[in-house]
């Protein structure tokens, strides 16, 4: 038996052997082999490996667990599978979804996406993944799930959430929380109402500030432009207007605006969606100038880089049967726009004031109607107004006609101003700070009357954001146009969502660039909309890819996930798809291994 006795400066430990000789040691003598003299496993390390082992599964269970997006649903939030593409004309990096490298019907054959159009520029990309590393899909990304989050608090609508299938519980979902228990959820023209009325919408859903970041798409982006299309002759997204608007001077790029001179009138540059066609990147390629036609602009719509993707079998890659060259670029016409109308925008400027004195004027056309911010160059006093002071702010007819706030823009210097009108509600951003007004910045509108405008003399819609500068010179350094989320009302999952069945796709896109269609084909008024009751504990769940989104619109066996199927909210990507080194670089080892996506790992808002 051992038993220890003290030394004047250590502890000496005696172990009682066979033949009742003892041996001392200085230190506790080693714990006993599990596998003999020779064995590598202790029975302190199996005891460790067994309580990881165990705290894992406790961790699993009631903490977090990770889990991997198998489609994209919830894009471009969450990527399921996809490919991951830095465009060849405009440098903007996006995704296309490829989760038809692995179909849930096990009668459909694997396909992957061989061209894709850009989210920025609209060009047509065609790929060759058997001869191109960069043009192969990677997995979804990888995230973990808060269980415990919904035990001390209630879910809270636009939270990312995970849940056991209805149909079958034994597949897990994520999606974006919109209805909660008790509601009535009607989905009409893009936008969630919460009121219960039989008549249709009543009582706008609106997010709060870091959803409506979180959640923005983006239109176009000036950091990103095409620099050989406008080398061609293409005209600018981006252009002056008007009198004093033709101070203004654009970079050959596109990139950089620049107003020189202050002008005592407002300076205006007018957005216009202008997208390209295949003849006129033919044009770029043959070193040509685009064809010098009538360019009619579109009404800003729905469309995800993500999904306008052409296919072709995995087979026919794999054996060299499919050739890029093979597919006509005119395909990507068709590929290059969304087909519903969004008119909730945001714009965010990077400018460089050149004077002390001034006024910047950031407006956001909806249904015609003029969202407008003026902010006072001197003072950093800002000003918003709807059609200039005639419509109020609040609930009913006696709000303020205009509200006020302090802002940090003071003088010359370069600042980051960003305005959106979502959810009936404006929102102002100062180098990334939200600027609290000394009154309501949201507002009330009859949905139905939320139609697209234009007329000779004003383009409405078809000029939705716009910037102009008065009595200080500028340059104005990035212009970037995001536009909210359409929930689409259609449960069916239809290729032409919510005109299925009265409308044609030619009717759709001639709708969308034509005022003199509108009455003809009538695609706004008809809009419908769709109604979930809930009842307690019941929740309403839609992915934020709304035209290719399986969700609580179109389940088959209901369309509401019951508390008892929650799992918890989404927390963070922690591992989305590494970054491959494909190119030679200083350290040869590094080419072909995998590092950390770091830029890519974010929280989940």
């Amino acid at each position: 038996m051992a038993e220890t006795e003290t030394s004047s400066d250590q502890f000496v430990y005696l172990v009682e052997v066979a033949g009742g000789k003892e041996r001392r040691f200085s230190e506790p003598p080693p714990p006993p082999r599990i596998f003999g003299e020779k064995g590598l496993v202790s029975r302190e390390t199996i005891e460790q490996l067994s309580m990881a082992v165990v705290l894992a599964f406790l961790f699993r269970a009631f903490l977090a667990e990770a889990f991997i997006i198998p489609t994209g649903s919830m894009a471009p939030t969450l990527m399921g599978r996809h490919v991951d593409l830095v465009c060849p004309q405009c440098g903007y990096r996006y995704e296309a979804g490829a989760s038809g490298e692995e179909p849930q019907d096990p009668n459909s054959l694997p396909e992957s996406p061989v061209a894709t159009v850009c989210q920025n520029c609209r060009y047509f990309y065609r790929l060759d993944p058997r001869q191109d590393k960069a043009h192969r899909s990677y997995s979804g990304d990888r995230i973990l799930v808060s269980k415990l989050s919904y035990e001390f608090r209630e879910p809270k609508r636009w939270d990312v959430i995970v849940f056991k299938f209805p149909d079958d519980a034994k597949q897990n979902y994520i999606k974006r929380l919109i209805g909660l228990p008790g509601e009535w959820i009607t989905i009409f023209a893009g936008d969630i109402y919460t009121g219960k009325t039989p008549d249709g919408p009543s009582q706008i859903a609106r997010k709060p500030p870091d959803k409506i970041e979180a959640m923005l798409q983006l239109v176009y982006d000036t950091k990103y432009t095409p620099a050989a299309l406008y080398r061609a002759g293409f005209p600018h997204r981006w252009q002056g207007v008007g009198e004093a608007g033709k101070a203004w001077q654009a970079s050959r790029d596109g990139r950089v605006y620049t107003l020189k001179k202050p002008t005592p009138k407002t300076a205006w540059l007018y957005y216009r969606h202008i997208v390209p066609t295949s003849s006129d990147w033919k044009a770029v390629a043959d070193a040509r100038h685009v064809p010098r036609i009538d360019r009619k602009p579109y009404l800003i719509t729905d469309f995800y880089a993500y999904n306008a993707f052409k296919k072709e079998p995995m087979a026919n890659i794999a054996s060299g049967t499919y050739r890029p060259s093979s597919i006509d670029p005119s395909y990507g016409d068709d590929l290059a726009h969304g087909r519903h109308w969004v008119g909730d925008l945001a714009m965010t400027v990077e400018i460089e004031l050149l004077g002390d004195e001034g006024e910047i004027v950031l407006e956001l056309i909806e249904s015609g109607r003029h969202h407008t911010c003026r902010v006072d160059v001197a003072t950093g006093l800002a000003t918003l107004t709807l059609d200039d002071g005639r419509l109020p702010f609040g609930e009913g007819e006696k709000g303020p006609k205009r509200v006020t706030a302090q802002t940090g823009v003071r003088g010359a210097g370069l600042y980051r101003l960003r305005l959106a009108n979502v959810d009936s509600q404006l929102v102002l951003w100062v180098n990334g700070r939200v600027v609290s007004f000394d009154g309501p910045t949201t507002y009330d509108v009859d949905p139905f009357d939320e139609l697209p405008s234009w007329s000779p003399d004003e383009p409405g819609d078809f000029a939705p954001a716009r910037l102009g500068l008065r009595g200080v010179a500028a340059t104005v350094h990035r212009l970037q146009l995001h536009r909210d989320i359409y929930y689409i009302a259609d449960t069916r999952n239809q290729y032409l969502g919510e005109y299925e069945g009265r409308l044609t796709y030619e009717d759709v896109m001639d709708a969308l660039r034509n005022p003199e269609a509108w009455d003809r084909v009538d695609l706004f008024r008809r809009r419908p909309w769709v109604r979930f009751e809930l009842g307690p504990d019941q929740f309403f769940p839609l992915g934020d890819n709304s035209p290719q989104s399986y969700d609580a619109r179109s389940w088959l066996g209901g369309h509401v996930v019951p508390r008892r199927l929650l799992t918890g909210k989404a927390l963070a990507v922690f591992w989305p798809h590494p970054i491959w080194i494909h190119v030679p670089t200083p350290v040869p080892w590094l080419r072909g291994i995998p590092l950390p996506n770091v830029p890519q790992m974010q929280w989940i808002r």
